[in-house]
C-alpha cells in the first residue's frame, strides 16, 4: 500500500498534529517520571548497599591494618627475626633457637587475625620458610604459594608489596602482604573466599552476589557466573552502573583503603524494579498504554474521518480534471458521510445530464454557424464568373469560352459540395488547379502553381476551400512587379501519420507588419466591404471543426507571403 504524504494544512495533518501534540508530551512526561522514579530507586538501593559494603570493607581493612601494625612492630622488636640472618649455618644451635622463637611468635599471633590464613618469614638466602597457619593448607596449595613468594622476592629491585595485593595463584585469589627485612621477608596471606565469608549475611535479593574484585575489575570469585551473564566490573566503583548481556544487574562496590581490590555487590535489576511502589508501576503501565493508544487512535481517525475526506478530495480533483463520470465510492462509515456520498453522486448525475443537453445545443449551434460560414463563401465568385464570360463573349473567344464554361462547371460543382464538413485533399487540390486555370484565362500575366505532396496524403479529409481560400488571397496580393504570379504548395505528413502540414507561399510583397500581427493574433475581422472574409471564415471553421487542434500561421518569406496550416490527419 502506497503511503500518502501528509499535508500539514489539511484536516488529516491537523488532526494528526493535534493528537500527537497531546499524547506525545503526556506519554513523554509519564515515561520521564517513571524513569526518574526508577533512577531514584536505583540510587537508593545502590547507596544502601554501598553503605553496607563500606561497613564490611572497613572491617576487613581494619583487620588488614592490625596485621600491618603487627608486622611493622615485629620487625623492630623481635630480636630473633633481626638476628636470623647473622647466623652462618642452619645447623647452629642459635639459629635453630631463633627459628623456634619466631615460629612460636607467629603461631601465637595468627589466630588473632581472622582475616588471615597464614603468616610467614621467608629467607631468600637460605630458601627457607617459617610459617604459621589458622587452617593448615594442602600440600599443593602450600607449594604454589611458596613458589609465588619465591618469584616475587627473586627480583632484587622489589622491596616487597607496599600494600595488600590481590593475587591469583593456582586458579584461586589471595590477599597478600610482603615486607622486606634485609635478606628476609615477613608476610601474611589469606584466601579471598575466606575473607568474604561474613558477606553471606548480606541480603542481595534472589540471584545477587557479593565478591572481591581487583582494581582493574577482574572478579575474584563466582567467575563462571559473572562471565556467563556478561557482567562488567571494570567501570569502577565510585558510583553504581548497570551491566549484563541478557538480564541487567546493578553493580555497586567499595574500594579497600589498604589494598588494590574492592568489595562488589551484583544485584539483579529486576529485583530493584520490583521494589517500586504500586503507584510508580501504575505510571509505567499508563505510559505504555498511552504510547500504544496513539497508533490505535490514528487508525480510528484515519478510517472514520480521514479516508472519507480523502475520497471526497480525490473525487473533486477528478472532476476538476474533466472526469465527470466520477462517483463517490460508498463504504460503511458515519451517517453524515453516507449522506454526503449519496448527495454528491446524485448531483453528478444531474450535472452529466445537463452537460449532455448543453453539449448537444452547442453542437447544433456550431453546425448552424458552419453552414452560415460556408454559405458566405459561395456568392463570392458568382458575379466575377459571369463578368468573365461576358467579356470573353464580346471578344468572340469561343474556344476559351468553352474551356472557361467547363472549368466553371467543375468549379461550381465543387462549390456545391462545400456544404459538406470535409472533402478529400485530392479533391481540394483539383479544385485549386481548376481555379488557377480560370484565373489564367481571365487575367494576363504569367501564372504558375507548383505542388509537392506525397500520394498517401491525397486521401486526407480536409475542410472544403481550405487551400483555395489562401490561393485566391495570393492572387490578390501576391502579384510580382512584372505582373506574374508564382504559387507553391507543399504538403507533408508527420512520421506517426497523426498530423498533416500544408504550406502555401507566393513571391509577392508579403504582409505588412500590422496585418501580420493581426493575422497571427486572430484579431483580423472583415471590413465593411467584406475584405478578408475568406481568412476570417477559415479560421472560424478550423476552430469549430477541430476544437483547437488545428493551427494557422502567417509569415513573410524572402520574398513573398507564407501561410502554414496544421490539422490532424484523418481519412
Amino acid at each position: 500500500m502506497q503511503i500518502r504524504p501528509i499535508n500539514r494544512f489539511s484536516i488529516r495533518g491537523k488532526l494528526i498534529a493535534l493528537m500527537l501534540a497531546v499524547t506525545i508530551p503526556l506519554g513523554t512526561l509519564l515515561i520521564v517520571q517513571n524513569l526518574y522514579a526508577i533512577s531514584t530507586m536505583h540510587d537508593k538501593v545502590a547507596q544502601t548497599n554501598k553503605d553496607l559494603l563500606s561497613v564490611y570493607m572497613g572491617q576487613i581493612d581494619q583487620g588488614l591494618r592490625f596485621v600491618d601494625y603487627y608486622m611493622s612492630a615485629l620487625t623492630t622488636r623481635e630480636t630473633a627475626l633481626l638476628a636470623l640472618e647473622s647466623y652462618a649455618s642452619n645447623d647452629d644451635t642459635a639459629y635453630q633457637l631463633a627459628k623456634l622463637e619466631i615460629q612460636g611468635e607467629l603461631s601465637n599471633t595468627v589466630p588473632l587475625f581472622a582475616v588471615m590464613d597464614a603468616m610467614f618469614v621467608y629467607s631468600s638466602e637460605r630458601d627457607e620458610f617459617i610459617e604459621a597457619f589458622n587452617a593448615q593448607p594442602g600440600y599443593e596449595e602450600k607449594q604454589l604459594i611458596r613458589g609465588y613468594i619465591r618469584g616475587v622476592t627473586a627480583d632484587a629491585s622489589i622491596e616487597g608489596n607496599n600494600v595488600w595485593k590481590a593475587q591469583k595463584i593456582g586458579g584461586k585469589y589471595y590477599v597478600m602482604r610482603i615486607m622486606k627485612l634485609g635478606g628476609s621477608y615477613l608476610g601474611a596471606w589469606g584466601r579471598a573466599e575466606g575473607i568474604l565469608t561474613p558477606l553471606e549475611l548480606i541480603d542481595l535479593s534472589k540471584g545477587g552476589k557479593a565478591l572481591f574484585a581487583t582494581s582493574d575489575g577482574k572478579p575474584m570469585g563466582f567467575v563462571p557466573w559473572i562471565v556467563e551473564r556478561g557482567i562488567d566490573l571494570g567501570k569502577g566503583f565510585s558510583s553504581y552502573h548497570l551491566t549484563g548481556s541478557k538480564e541487567k544487574y546493578l553493580v555497586v562496590g567499595a574500594k579497600s583503603k589498604m589494598g588494590d581490590f574492592a568489595l562488589a555487590a551484583v544485584i539483579p535489576d529486576s529485583t530493584v524494579s520490583a521494589g517500586l511502589p504500586s503507584s510508580l508501576s501504575l505510571i509505567l503501565w499508563l505510559s505504555i498504554f498511552a504510547m500504544l493508544l496513539i497508533p490505535f487512535a490514528l487508525f480510528l481517525v484515519q478510517r472514520n474521518v480521514l479516508d472519507p475526506l480523502g475520497r471526497m478530495v480525490a473525487a473533486m480533483r477528478s472532476i476538476q480534471g474533466g472526469e465527470l463520470d466520477t462517483r463517490m465510492r460508498t463504504t460503511p462509515s458515519s451517517s453524515e458521510f453516507a449522506i454526503v456520498d449519496s448527495t454528491f453522486n446524485g448531483m453528478m448525475e444531474r450535472i452529466r445530464d445537463l452537460k449532455i443537453d448543453v453539449y448537444e445545443e452547442k453542437l447544433n449551434a456550431q453546425k448552424a454557424e458552419l453552414k452560415h460560414l460556408q454559405l458566405q463563401i459561395k456568392p463570392h465568385f458568382y458575379l466575377n464568373s459571369l463578368n468573365i464570360i461576358f467579356h470573353m463573349a464580346q471578344m468572340r473567344e469561343f474556344e476559351l469560352i468553352q474551356e472557361m464554361t467547363l472549368k466553371l462547371v467543375d468549379y461550381f460543382r465543387y462549390m456545391m459540395k462545400s456544404d459538406s464538413s470535409f472533402v478529400s485533399l485530392g479533391e481540394e487540390i483539383e479544385h485549386v488547379r481548376t481555379y488557377q486555370r480560370i484565373q489564367e484565362i481571365r487575367l494576363a500575366g504569367e501564372r504558375s502553381l507548383a505542388l509537392e505532396a506525397p500520394g498517401e496524403a491525397m486521401t486526407a479529409a480536409v475542410p472544403p476551400l481550405l487551400i483555395q481560400t489562401f490561393v485566391e488571397n495570393s492572387g490578390k496580393y501576391g502579384i510580382e512587379e512584372d505582373g506574374s504570379l508564382h504559387i507553391s504548395i507543399g504538403i507533408s505528413l508527420s512520421e506517426n501519420r497523426e498530423s498533416i502540414a500544408i504550406r502555401i507561399a507566393d513571391r509577392g510583397r508579403g504582409f505588412s507588419e500590422p496585418m501580420l500581427a493581426s493575422l497571427n493574433t486572430g484579431t483580423l475581422e472583415p471590413d465593411e466591404n467584406g475584405e478578408k472574409i475568406g481568412i476570417f471564415n477559415m479560421r472560424r471553421r478550423l476552430s469549430i471543426l477541430y476544437h483547437g487542434r488545428a493551427s494557422l500561421g502567417f509569415e513573410n518569406g524572402e520574398p513573398g507571403a507564407i501561410v502554414s496550416i496544421g490539422i490532424p490527419f484523418t481519412e
